[in-house]
């Protein structure tokens, strides 16, 4: 299809309690207008900041702060060049929320990034790409909030060096960021230029073994070490428009910049470990057990915070990290994270999950979750059990039950029913 568009809408008239007219809104249209270009709309209104509250359909509903509407148009060669043209609006949902307390708008943002092939260089690929955005951060409040034009680019080097059994891929890239500012709130030039080189070397080894009676498995060990070097740049003049400090993860221990977003750029001189085993099951070819588990070792402090006013970060490594997910029969999976700060002694938070899913459309799942603050008080631990299961071909059961260990209560208790045809269903839930 070339073009595909859902329009939903709801109105309760004459609401008496709140004494207006309360409606929802929204269009979703996606289109193909030429070979590799495509758009995207996607409209949402409300009447008013507690309609999701008194009227939404879901927990996750009530919770919305912010509803988003966006408009884009992607260009894609089926090849080495992506970009994307997008502009993005919010309608508060907090009730009496000040102006300046509302997020920044992007009127307009384009987004690009280019990856040519690569040039040999005898056997080795030597590849070059290009990331960048250029985005005017709009803001309903611009009298006391700052807006700005931004400009980031970020053209890259590398070259990969990859070998059945591990890879070794340095690679050199300058992030240049321009600022043209409109200061409301801060004091500070109109004008701001940024310009840092990051070099990294990932590497990594792929070693593996037969296990098992009839070497009927096959067990891997995947260690992985990836050096960051970036230097340090004050960076105090420059607002925080889309930026935040990114939760640390397995995934996160191998970026480049340990902010989200390009108003921070965090200086690093650190090298990131971590160790993977599997184990397989060579007849079927699935993934029976694996296992990750990873730390980043710092050489230097880092200085470069969200705020002028945070403190340095001193600590010499990270905390560590660990992953692990077990496939059992009968259609049972556990998988289990943990987060350990070696430097306090302390399990900072924790996951396990298992979960029973013999078919398709028959699940149940239970979780655990906890959580300690730096002084090692808890400040979280949960358990979560959901259930969907077939009573016969039409008919399902759905329940689920959050209760909180640390408060003595249920959180959140679910249970209903659901009838299914072939174009239709109807769902009935308490």
């Amino acid at each position: 299809d070339r073009q595909r568009s859902t329009v939903v809408g709801s109105i309760l008239p004459g609401d008496d309690l709140a004494d207006r007219d309360r409606w929802e809104a929204s269009l979703e249209q996606d289109a193909t207008i030429a070979p590799g270009l495509t758009t995207r709309i996607d409209l949402h209104r409300v009447s008013d900041a507690d309609f999701f509250r008194d009227l939404g359909s879901s927990a996750d509903q009530a919770s919305v702060s912010h509803l988003r509407s966006r408009i884009e148009a992607d260009f894609d060669n089926g090849g080495n060049w992506r970009s994307t043209l997008s502009a993005d609006d919010y309608q508060s949902l907090v009730p009496n929320q000040a102006r300046r307390a509302r997020p920044y708008e992007r009127l307009p943002e384009f987004t690009t990034r280019f990856t040519p092939e690569p040039v040999q260089l005898g056997d080795l690929p030597l590849q070059f790409q290009l990331e960048g955005s250029a985005v005017r951060f709009a803001h309903p409040a611009d009298d006391v909030r700052d807006t700005a034009t931004r400009l980031d680019l970020t053209p890259k080097i590398s070259l990969p060096m990859r070998r059945p059994g591990g890879f070794v891929e340095p690679a050199l890239s300058v992030r240049q960021t321009s600022y043209q500012l409109d200061r409301a709130e801060t004091v500070g030039p109109g004008s701001v230029n940024r310009t840092l080189p990051i070099f990294s070397l990932d590497s990594g080894i792929y070693l593996d073994r037969y296990a098992g009676e009839d070497r009927r498995y096959r067990q891997s060990l995947e260690p992985r070490l990836f050096y960051l070097y970036v230097p340090e740049e004050n960076q105090d003049d420059i607002p925080r428009f889309d930026t935040a400090e990114s939760a640390m993860s397995l995934a996160r221990l191998f970026s480049e910049n340990r902010f989200s977003g390009p108003d921070r750029v965090g200086d690093a001189n650190q090298l990131s470990m971590s160790l993977t085993s599997r184990l397989l099951d060579r007849q079927r070819g699935n993934e029976l057990i694996s296992g990750e588990i990873g730390q980043v070792v710092y050489f230097d402090d880092r200085t470069v915070q969200l705020n002028s006013k945070d403190p340095v970060e001193d600590r010499n490594t990270s905390e560590l990290f660990a992953e692990a997910r077990l496939r059992l029969p009968m259609g049972f999976t556990a998988s289990g994270t943990a987060v350990w700060d070696p430097e306090d002694s302390l399990l900072r938070q924790a996951t396990t999950r298992l979960r029973y899913e013999p078919a398709d459309n028959a699940r149940v799942t239970g979780s655990y979750r906890f959580r300690q603050d730096e002084d090692g008080e808890t400040t979280q631990e949960v358990l979560d059990l959901s259930a969907s299961w077939p009573l016969n071909a039409q008919w399902h059961a759905i329940a689920g039950w959050t209760y909180s260990s640390l408060e003595s209560r249920t959180l959140q208790s679910i249970g209903g029913l659901q009838y299914q045809s072939c174009c239709w269903a109807v769902r009935v839930v308490n």
